[in-house]
């Protein structure tokens, strides 16, 4: 019943942002609000340190100054879990070993602000109902990003310093590391660019279905832990998909 009475007050919010009339010689000075979801790839040698993939959720303020252009504030957030540190082994010298961290965790936390502009191909969008627009989009802005590991195996650690720490012994008897690194954070607030393609499709006069494509370009940089083979990561690049529903008002 109570899923019921959502949808209802959901058709109704369409319905009523519908009512309006649009043509291509009124659209200056409309606005709208938004919010969307999407999937975040990233790419080269960010993918090698978080080969996952990560949802990325956000809202946008959109304005209307032509029927050519759309401008767009966009907030938007998005994790990526299990990065290779939780995975990679690394080279112990008292054992001549390679082991890996059993307890290690390696995520890192995306927000972002940037402003978008959305400028349509052909001759425009009419933002009336059942047209399709397509379009390219670039933005710039930034992106506040935080990689942080915890509980990840020291490999400097001496078998006393591993014995002391509680570190056991394997099937052959010899010593298991047990001393775990300070945790560390990368973090900054860096610039970004993007550039993608888009379409939008209006639902009704002022309800449109937005889905994109966008690459990613941050000048951002995470440590190397030249430990476990991972170099210095500069500049940060991903890649993400998104659909969007988007409410237009008259201005």
């Amino acid at each position: 019943m109570r899923h019921t009475g959502t949808f209802g007050w959901v058709v109704l919010l369409l319905v009523v942002a519908g009512a309006g009339k649009a043509s291509a010689e009124d659209l200056k000075g409309r606005w709208g609000v938004g919010g969307f979801i999407g999937y975040n790839k990233p790419m080269f040698q960010l993918g090698e340190r978080f080969k996952s993939d990560a949802n990325k959720f956000g809202i946008n303020v959109n304005y209307v100054p032509g029927a050519k252009v759309n401008l767009e504030v966009e907030y938007h957030w998005a994790r990526f879990n299990h990065g290779a540190l939780e995975t990679q082994t690394f080279f112990w010298g008292p054992t001549k070993q390679n082991y890996v961290s059993p307890n290690a965790r390696y995520t890192m936390r995306f927000k972002s602000l940037v402003m978008n502009g959305l400028v349509y191909l052909g001759k425009g969008r009419t933002m009336v109902a059942h047209s399709f627009s397509p379009y390219v989009a670039v933005g710039a802005g930034f992106f506040d990003y935080s990689a942080s590991s915890v509980n990840v195996l020291y490999p400097s650690q001496t078998e006393k310093e591993a014995a002391t720490a509680g570190g056991g012994k394997d099937a052959q008897g010899r010593q298991i590391p047990a001393v775990v690194m300070t945790p560390a954070t990368d973090t900054q607030t860096a610039l970004s660019a993007s550039m993608g393609f888009g379409l939008e499709s209006f639902i009704t006069n002022s309800v449109a279905l937005d889905v994109r494509a966008r690459y990613n370009f941050i000048i951002g940089e995470l440590r190397p832990f030249e430990d476990w083979k991972l170099k210095k990561v500069f500049p940060l690049q991903l890649i993400d998909l998104g659909v969007g529903l988007k409410i237009f008002f008259w201005k």
